[in-house]
């Protein structure tokens, strides 16, 4: 491709077509303008070595969404960008909106938005709104969706031993989530990995991607916890669903299994 006398180099990446096994990478929490993003380039090359069929990123990819500069930075760091789609959920430092929908093309608003990926339906909302009647009402609907698999991305997380701890208007969703067989609910926020599993749904805090982290602890309902950089990487097929989450040395951190034979 050639811009503004500015020719890039050739890149190649796979359209889904009828795959009944593939492998996504999730991370959050990318924002490095405080160390020049040397942490975020490291998770990011890591995360291109796996080759992802695709990448979601939790969302406050960027500490200041109002400038442009640091949007630069995000994708010249983002070493997976040309093989891969990248499906970013909306943080608090990504906004303004307009600021968010003027980089990326997404689904119906942009702000929150679904895609069907082999036998998987992603739900992508955004958690700086939690109480919107429209996104609630769009919410309850999109989650009726016939699939094996149901995973939903948001970028503040309703459980959280972290920094910033439980959102707690969040917790409303989980109704939703429990109703609508949810399998899998990824958010970010808190700048570490947390793995909860509440009412047979694993709840994963991923904000490990380069932002500077926090301290973690436990709850009652803590499975996993570190602070730690990571992504975490999601194999599917037709019954079966294999986690890890894995640090950028490939390192594991957690793992586990959702068989539905």
């Amino acid at each position: 491709m050639k811009s503004d006398k500015i020719e890039s180099r050739i890149h190649s990446f796979t359209t889904s077509g009828n795959c009944k096994n593939f492998t996504f990478i999730i991370y959050g929490d990318s924002r490095g303008m405080w160390d020049g993003w040397k942490n975020a380039k490291v998770v990011a090359e890591a995360i291109r070595r796996e080759k992802p069929w695709f990448v979601i990123n939790t969302g406050d990819m960027v500490k200041n969404g109002a400038k442009e500069e640091e949007w630069i930075s995000f994708f010249q760091a983002s070493s997976f960008i040309h093989n891969s789609s990248l499906y970013p959920a909306i943080g608090n430092h990504d906004m303004p909106v307009s600021a968010f929908c003027k980089y990326f093309s997404l689904p119906n608003n942009e702000i929150y938005y679904s895609f069907d990926y082999g036998n998987t339906h992603f739900t992508i909302l955004n958690s700086n709104t939690p109480l919107s009647p429209a996104q609630l009402l769009w919410m309850w609907k999109d989650l009726q969706v016939k699939k094996t698999w149901k995973i939903v991305v948001f970028h503040h997380p309703p459980y959280s031993s972290g920094y910033h701890g439980n959102i707690t208007l969040i917790r409303l969703w989980t109704l939703f989530f429990k109703m609508a067989g949810v399998d899998i609910v990824f958010s970010g926020h808190d700048h570490d990995y947390e793995h909860v599993n509440i009412g047979g749904i694993h709840y994963i805090v991923t904000g490990g991607g380069g932002a500077p982290l926090y301290r973690v602890g436990r709850s009652k309902w803590t499975v996993v916890s570190n602070s730690t950089y990571h992504y975490c990487k999601v194999s599917i097929n037709s019954s079966h669903l294999y986690f890890e989450s894995l640090k950028p040395d490939g390192v594991l951190i957690d793992s586990f299994e959702i068989n539905k034979c």
